[in-house]
C-alpha cells in the first residue's frame, strides 16, 4: 500500500457500501475509560486511576458531564468534556491517560462529539500515540479540528494537511487507529498497514491508509500511551480554543474493526464535506 497516498476519494464513495472486516475474536483489552465512575461536573485529575497527566485553570476544563441529551445515543450515559475556551490563554495542555502495558501492534478507539456552536480556534485537538506523554515519546499522531481529521507527521508532530479527512459535526463519532510500530508489515482481516504506520478508521470505514508515523519514538518502541492535547501559540489570531466531548476510549493489543451501521454512514462523510466547504468559502469571502 501506499504509505502517504489513502484513497480518500474511493473511500468516500464507497463508504455505504463497506462490509464487515474479518475480526479477530480474542482481543485484550488494555485500556479503557467510559467516564462512568465520576460524580457528573466533577474535574477529572490524576486522582483518577484512568488519567496520569491533567491541566486544568485559566480556561481549560476536564470534567465528567451527564449525557442528559442522548448525544452518544445512550441513556443515563457520561462523558468527558475537554476544552480551552480562552484564545489568549497561550497554554498548552495534554490530558494523558493512565500508561498501559505496552504492545507495538493494536487498535486505539474512541467515540467523540464535535459542537459546531462552541468556539473554535487553531490547529485543534492532537491525539498522540506513543510510549509516553510529550513529542519525544510519541509515535503516531491525529489532530481532531473542526470537522476534519487530519494526519500528523514530523518530530514535533505538526499538523500535515496533505492526509485528511470530513467527519459530521454536532453528532457522535468514533475513530479507530490500526497502528503498527513493529518492524514488519501487520496483515488484519483483508488489510495490511506497513511498518510504522496506522490506518484509521472513521465509524468503521477506512479513511486514512497506511498514515506515517509522528514524533520522536523509534520503530519497534511498544505503544503504552495516548494523550490528548493541544499546543500554545503566541497569537491569539492562531491560539488554540476548543471543545470536544470524549467518551469510550478502548485500547486493544488485538484488531476489531466495528461495522459500519448502514449506508447512513456514506451521508454523513458527505454532510461533513459539505459543512467544511461551506466553512472555507464564507472564509474566503470574509
Amino acid at each position: 500500500m501506499n504509505r502517504y497516498c489513502p484513497k480518500l476519494t474511493a473511500l468516500m464513495i464507497s463508504a455505504g457500501f463497506a462490509g464487515c472486516l474479518p475480526l479477530t475474536s480474542s482481543a485484550e483489552v488494555l485500556y479503557f475509560e467510559n467516564f462512568e465512575s465520576y460524580t457528573p461536573g466533577s474535574t477529572i485529575t490524576t486522582a483518577s486511576a484512568y488519567w496520569s497527566s491533567d491541566y486544568t485553570g485559566n480556561d481549560i476544563y476536564f470534567e465528567a458531564r451527564d449525557d442528559s441529551s442522548d448525544l452518544f445515543g445512550s441513556s443515563g450515559n457520561q462523558y468527558g468534556y475537554l476544552a480551552d475556551t480562552s484564545v489568549t490563554n497561550n497554554q498548552s495542555f495534554s490530558e494523558a491517560i493512565t500508561p498501559f502495558t505496552g504492545t507495538q501492534t493494536g487498535q486505539l478507539d474512541f467515540s467523540f462529539y464535535d459542537p459546531s456552536g462552541d468556539l473554535f480556534n487553531g490547529q485543534g485537538f492532537l491525539v498522540r500515540i506513543g510510549s509516553g506523554n510529550g513529542n519525544k515519546k510519541t509515535s503516531f499522531g491525529l489532530f481532531v479540528m473542526d470537522g476534519e481529521l487530519v494526519w500528523a507527521s514530523g518530530n514535533g508532530v505538526w499538523l500535515n494537511t496533505s492526509q485528511t479527512t470530513t467527519y459530521a459535526m454536532d453528532t457522535a463519532n468514533t475513530v479507530s487507529v490500526v497502528f503498527n510500530n513493529s518492524n514488519d508489515p501487520l496483515t488484519y482481516g483483508d488489510q495490511t498497514v506497513a511498518s510504522h504506520c496506522m490506518d484509521v478508521y472513521l465509524n468503521g470505514v477506512l479513511v486514512g491508509d497506511d498514515w506515517g508515523g509522528a514524533g520522536e519514538d523509534p520503530t519497534g518502541t511498544a505503544i503504552a500511551n495516548v494523550n490528548f492535547t493541544a499546543k500554545s501559540q503566541e497569537s491569539s489570531a492562531t491560539d488554540f480554543a476548543g471543545t470536544i466531548y470524549l467518551d469510550d476510549i478502548r485500547v486493544d493489543s488485538s484488531i476489531n474493526i466495528p461495522e459500519p451501521s448502514s449506508s447512513a454512514m456514506l451521508f454523513a462523510s458527505l454532510g461533513g464535506a459539505l459543512f467544511v466547504l461551506i466553512k472555507r468559502l464564507r472564509r474566503a469571502r470574509a
